[in-house]
């Protein structure tokens, strides 16, 4: 396995050197998540079976952190842990989130509600859309690193729950784990079956081929994509909505051979969160 994943980081290196930065991110922050693998397996959020049963039937997902109330001990421990992933290239930012998340106790707990907060608020279709002049702009290391402080914690509660959420058939945009929007859209099988991807809780749900995530529009009209004129990316598209002027991008795990990873995918391809981002879409 772990000679697998250096052979993945490896391939994304030679191919896309121009988001060496990124790579190098993903693969300090995969070394740092083997270190603490046994501490990162905890349960933060404390639900048990028949409360998540109850919650998807309900039509909610199992957690929101906008409100719902976790142990943040170890994430936040583990948030303090991944600056250090980022100390050489941005010191002062690693220095100021140390400095705001040991300020006061609850801190840490602030800045994952205000996140969760605005994750839902950039969902809403009334929202302008932005339009940024570079890729760079659609990345910023203090979500990230928030999000990726509490991905353990939430993949472990989408393995344990995994079964009662399928067999909720769980058919919304947002995550059944972690309320987010999805992140990702997949196609695979030789029907090119879809599914969304949540990169917070490493989730994949199925979802209908011609609908927005985000509004769930079926208007065909309403729905189009994107591709660019380039060989080595005829594996991505984007998806639009021209009802609510969403967008989200898509693998089509079919015109690839290659082990992929997900959370690189996402990053690689932040030209195309441009391109969608000059054409109006959010």
């Amino acid at each position: 396995m772990e000679t697998d994943t250096a052979k993945i980081f490896e391939h994304y290196r030679k191919e896309f050197p121009h988001y060496q930065e990124f790579i190098e991110l993903m693969q300090g922050v995969d070394k740092l998540r083997k270190e603490n693998e046994e501490t990162l397996k905890k349960d933060i959020f404390n639900l048990n079976q028949t409360e998540a049963t109850q919650k998807l039937k309900e039509g909610q997902p199992l957690v929101n952190l906008k409100n719902d109330h976790f142990a943040d001990k170890l994430p936040k421990s583990y948030f303090l842990d991944l600056l250090s992933v980022t100390e050489k290239n941005h010191p002062n930012m690693a220095k100021e989130l140390r400095d705001i998340v040991s300020a006061k106790e609850d801190a840490y707990a602030e800045l994952v509600r205000e996140l969760f907060s605005q994750t839902q608020k950039s969902s809403d279709a009334n929202n302008e859309p932005v339009t940024p002049k570079n890729p760079d702009e659609f990345f910023d290391l203090v979500p990230f690193f928030l999000h990726e402080s509490l991905k353990p914690f939430f993949t472990r509660l989408a393995q344990e729950q995994q079964n009662i959420i399928e067999n909720s058939h769980w058919s919304q945009g947002i995550c059944p784990v972690c309320s987010r929007p999805a992140d990702l859209s997949l196609l695979r099988d030789n029907e090119g079956k879809r599914s969304l991807f949540c990169l917070q809780c490493d989730f994949e749900w199925p979802y209908k081929r011609l609908q927005c995530p985000f509004c769930e529009n079926e208007d065909q009209d309403q729905l189009s994509y994107f591709t660019i004129d380039n060989k080595d990316q005829e594996k991505y598209r984007v998806n639009v909505c021209h009802q609510c002027q969403r967008f989200i991008k898509t693998i089509d795990l079919r015109k690839t051979d290659n082990k992929i990873n997900l959370e690189i995918e996402n990053l690689i391809t932040l030209h195309l969160d441009l391109q969608a981002a000059k054409e109006g879409f959010k």
